[in-house]
């Protein structure tokens, strides 16, 4: 379960560090 998190938090930074 941590892992899953780990990768969707992961998954969110990226995006945001491309849009901005």
């Amino acid at each position: 379960m941590i892992s899953a998190l780990t990768i969707i938090i992961k998954n969110n930074e990226c995006i945001l560090t491309q849009e901005f």
